[in-house]
């Protein structure tokens, strides 16, 4: 069975330190309705822009995908790779053309 493996890299004051979490195909960390992409940490919770262009509120739980909220991105054009940003209680979320901000705080 393949396993997956999301990672987590901090670097302060020289040092890097490398947090892991890894899981087999079985689903405890999957969902089905949430395709991969890129995702961001802010206030405890997990924020996943999708490559369907979907915007996740995930609870990092280790029994299971813990998911909020989740809404389509229905602006822009094109594939949805950029990385969101959080800054000030605020994301904001490039699709191609377009810049969707949310007030997240």
């Amino acid at each position: 069975m393949k396993q997956t493996t999301i990672f987590c890299l901090l670097i302060f004051a020289g040092l890097m330190l490398r947090v892991e979490w890894r899981y087999d195909r079985s689903g405890i960390y999957s969902d089905e309705k949430l395709a991969r992409g890129n995702i961001i940490s802010a206030d405890g919770m997990l924020y996943i822009y999708s490559d369907k262009g979907e915007i996740a509120l995930v609870k990092p739980n280790p029994e299971k995908f813990e998911t909020v909220s989740q809404s389509p991105i229905t602006v822009g054009t094109e594939q949805h790779w950029a990385h969101p940003v959080i800054f000030k209680g605020v994301m904001y979320v490039r699709h191609e053309d377009s810049l969707l901000v949310y007030k997240i705080k």
